[in-house]
């Protein structure tokens, strides 16, 4: 089987998985999956050809940016014992981040699909990517103020 044809195969079922109404069991290692094939392919691999082709798919990709951000503002905002919260957050915000981070480095380049979105799912998808960062921006300042008077180490990883 080419790798194109098992490449395709991946995002259609993870197109399936993840804009269908499923349970955190399936979400989560579909989001990691998803999270893995966009480090191996970049971005444009999400919309499956360019625009005017058939395979051509601008739901999936503002779909799965979308799911990420509710993600991360679930798992940062989440009201469940500190525990519970903890452990969700270790298990998928590494993924769902790695999905921004490389949705966002598409949004900046010229020559990716992004451009051939419409543009008001594009300000949508805008404010959502906006809301997100706004929620981790809050958890940091209360991390900070919490952790102020105490020793703490506390770095950040850019790439």
């Amino acid at each position: 089987m080419p790798a194109s044809q098992w490449s395709d195969d991946i995002r259609a079922g993870l197109r399936d998985i993840l804009l269908s109404r499923i349970g955190q069991a399936q979400r989560d290692p579909a989001l990691a999956l998803l999270a893995i094939m966009l480090r191996r392919s970049a971005i444009d691999w999400i919309f499956g050809g360019t625009k005017g082709s058939s395979s051509f798919d601008h739901k999936f990709a503002v779909g799965a940016v979308n799911l990420a951000c509710i993600e991360v503002r679930v798992c940062l905002e989440d009201s469940r014992a500190a525990e519970a919260r903890e452990q969700r957050a270790q298990e998928i915000l590494p993924f769902v981040y790695d999905i921004l981070e490389v949705a966002i480095m598409g949004l900046g380049n010229d020559g990716s699909q992004w451009v051939n979105i419409p543009s008001d799912v594009l300000v949508k998808t805008h404010d959502m990517l906006v809301a997100t960062f706004g929620t981790a921006l809050e958890t940091l300042y209360e991390w900070r103020v919490c952790f102020l008077h105490r020793p703490f180490f506390f770095s950040f990883v850019i790439r």
